[in-house]
C-alpha cells in the first residue's frame, strides 16, 4: 500500500507499459540511488579510519622537530624523550621537557610548570598567550648573543640562559631546563600553537555570524 499521490506518479513513470513497469523502474532507480550514497559514503569511512589509526601513531615529528600527539594514545613514550631537551605538541598544547617542564594548554586555559616534584599553575587565555608567544623567540635570540641573563615575557614567564649556557623557560621561576635548540623549537611551536587558536577562533566567529545573519 502506497500513498495516492505516489501512485500516480509510479503510473505516469510506467506510461503505456502500465503501473508495473513504473514499479520496477522506481524500484530500480532507487536501489541505484540508494548503491550511489553508499559508494559515496565507503571512501569518507575508509579516511575516518585511516585518520584514527593515525591518531594513534606515536614517533611523528614537526618540522621544527617536535613530537606531535594529535591524541593522548599517540604520545611519546617517556624512554624516547632526550633528556637534554624535548618538546610535545597537541592539537591545543605545547610541553617543554627537560630538568623539569612547562605545558602551556589552551584548551584548559592553563600554564603548568613542574620540578622536582613543585608545581605551580597559572591561567591564560589566547589573548594574553600572543605576547609571550612573540617574544619567546627574540629573547632567546637576544641571551644567545648577550650571554647569560633573563627576560620577562609577561604573566609570569620568563627565558633565562644559564651560565652553562643552557636555557631555562619557567613560569613563576619554576620550569624547565633545557638545551638552546629545544628551547627554540618550543618557541616555534608556541607560535604555531597561538596562530592555529587563533585561525579557529576567526572560523568560529565568521561561523557565528553567517548564523546570525540568517537567523530570523
Amino acid at each position: 500500500m502506497i500513498a495516492p499521490h505516489q501512485l500516480e506518479a509510479i503510473t505516469a513513470i510506467g506510461g503505456s507499459e502500465g503501473i508495473s513497469s513504473g514499479l520496477r523502474t522506481v524500484v530500480s532507480a532507487g536501489l541505484l540511488a540508494l548503491q550511489s550514497d553508499a559508494a559515496l559514503l565507503q571512501p569518507v569511512s575508509e579516511l575516518q579510519a585511516l585518520a584514527d589509526r593515525l591518531a594513534t601513531i606515536t614517533g611523528r615529528r614537526t618540522p621544527a622537530g617536535a613530537w606531535w600527539a594529535p591524541t593522548r594514545e599517540a604520545l611519546p613514550p617517556t624512554e624516547e624523550l632526550d633528556p637534554h631537551g624535548a618538546v610535545i605538541v597537541t592539537p591545543w598544547a605545547v610541553g617543554l621537557l627537560g630538568d623539569g617542564c612547562l605545558v602551556i594548554d589552551l584548551e584548559a586555559e592553563q600554564i603548568t610548570a613542574n620540578i622536582g616534584g613543585h608545581e605551580v599553575t597559572a591561567s591564560i587565555d589566547l589573548n594574553e598567550l600572543v605576547g609571550p608567544a612573540v617574544l619567546l623567540p627574540a629573547s632567546i635570540a637576544g641571551l644567545a648573543m648577550a650571554g647569560p641573563g633573563r627576560r620577562d615575557l609577561g604573566h609570569g614567564l620568563t627565558a633565562e640562559r644559564t651560565a652553562d649556557d643552557l636555557m631555562r623557560v619557567t613560569l613563576q621561576g619554576v620550569g624547565a631546563r633545557c638545551c638552546p635548540s629545544a628551547a627554540q623549537t618550543f618557541a616555534a611551536e608556541l607560535l604555531g600553537l597561538v596562530t592555529r587558536a587563533t585561525h579557529r577562533s576567526a572560523m568560529a566567529r565568521e561561523q557565528l555570524n553567517r548564523v546570525l545573519e540568517v537567523t530570523p
